[in-house]
């Protein structure tokens, strides 16, 4: 929940449908300031049928070594977005995927909880 909070913080201070980026900094900004670990732009080797492909996997952030966040400021619905997330997501298992987008009046978020 607390990152849902610094999110909705962000979205009530910038407001909507900016440069994806500028809500990245923000969150990066307040993650930072709440002394929460996190690592921006993670990276993923993508492992298909135990081959390692010439291909990385990136993701927003890593928080707390668990939570996937994706930053988004796009039409596309929640649903597209999680789709395209899963059709990424082939070696980073973590628990929790959270999707932010900050497109519209409302900031849209989705948890995932992935059970192995």
């Amino acid at each position: 929940m607390v990152l849902i909070n610094i999110e909705m913080k962000i979205h009530r201070h910038l407001g909507k449908n900016l440069n994806a980026g500028l809500y990245k900094h923000a969150f990066e900004a307040e993650l930072s300031d709440k002394a929460i670990s996190f690592v921006a732009n993670k990276q993923y080797d993508v492992n298909y049928n135990g081959v390692i492909l010439n291909y990385k996997f990136h993701v927003d952030f890593l928080v707390e070594d668990d939570v996937l966040v994706i930053v988004k400021s796009s039409r596309q619905t929640l649903d597209a977005i999680e789709t395209s997330v899963y059709q990424k997501l082939v070696t980073p298992k973590p628990k929790t995927v959270l999707i932010i987008n900050f497109y519209e009046d409302l900031l849209q978020f989705k948890k995932i909880i992935i059970n192995d």
